[in-house]
């Protein structure tokens, strides 16, 4: 998606030394087709139809998107992006399988995603996607001003986010525990960019070997950070605790 009207550029290269020689090539520059991908309706198109897939959402939301086909020969990906085409989930189908879906996505900026499908090994044919969109509040971790230290206690299937606010150049630990031994925690950190900065399933010191940590990471930038915490809708317990260390 071109951000802005304007005169745009595209550079090619070569690789190797040209010591085999050079040969031509031809380039071509095509338009998409943009169709809105509407919640809990399924839309379907053939890869050749070259669509990118549009849909509206507000920052807290959380999507699952799936891509299915009846083509056994059809070997095709989706991949989920944001406004600036950071990539933020992915599934494929094929190889044996016709169907697959990016799990539960947690969404940060209020704005417009897109959906695009390629395949593999030259194939085409006919798929299917369907959008899965719910909405979702962050909720605030309240920092103790002399420990620097925020504790809670949830399930996923009540609070999948939490947010902080932190300063660039503060070090941050987070786990995420659970009294469930049946249950695997997972931790992932957001950054005021909507994008990932660090994930950990399994590396708490706690007396479960599933327990995640997030151990002295530093903060890029000021702003507010996400902390999602997994598996998405579970019922089982969680504790999660927040240390901030300022420089």
């Amino acid at each position: 998606i071109a951000p802005e009207t304007g005169i745009y550029f595209i550079q090619t290269s070569a690789s190797g030394d040209g010591s085999e020689g050079y040969q031509g090539y031809q380039l071509s520059v095509g338009e998409h087709e943009t169709r809105p991908l509407t919640p809990n309706q399924t839309e379907g198109a053939h890869t050749t139809d070259s669509t990118v897939w549009a849909f509206e959402a507000q920052v807290g939301d959380v999507v699952s998107i799936t891509l299915s086909t009846v083509d056994d020969s059809l070997n095709a990906y989706l991949s989920l992006y944001d406004e600036l085409w950071n990539q933020l989930g992915y599934a494929e189908v094929g190889y044996g399988h016709r169907r697959d879906n990016t799990g539960m996505v947690p969404l940060f900026q209020t704005g417009t995603y897109y959906v695009k499908v390629g395949v593999y090994d030259d194939s085409s044919g006919n798929y299917d996607l369907t959008l899965t969109q719910e909405s979702t509040t962050p909720l605030s971790i309240t920092i103790d001003d002399e420990s620097g230290m925020g504790i809670v206690t949830s399930t996923t299937i009540d609070n999948l986010l939490w947010q902080f606010t932190g300063k660039a150049g503060d070090r941050v630990t987070i786990d995420l525990e659970s009294p469930n031994e049946f249950f695997d925690p997972y931790l992932t950190l957001i950054g005021p960019d909507s994008l990932i900065l660090i994930e950990d399933d399994d590396s708490g010191d706690g007396p479960r070997s599933y327990d995640a940590r997030i151990q002295d990471f530093e903060l890029p930038a000021d702003g507010v950070y996400y902390i999602v915490v997994g598996r998405p809708y579970s019922t089982e317990l969680y504790t999660l605790t927040l240390r901030i260390i300022s420089p």
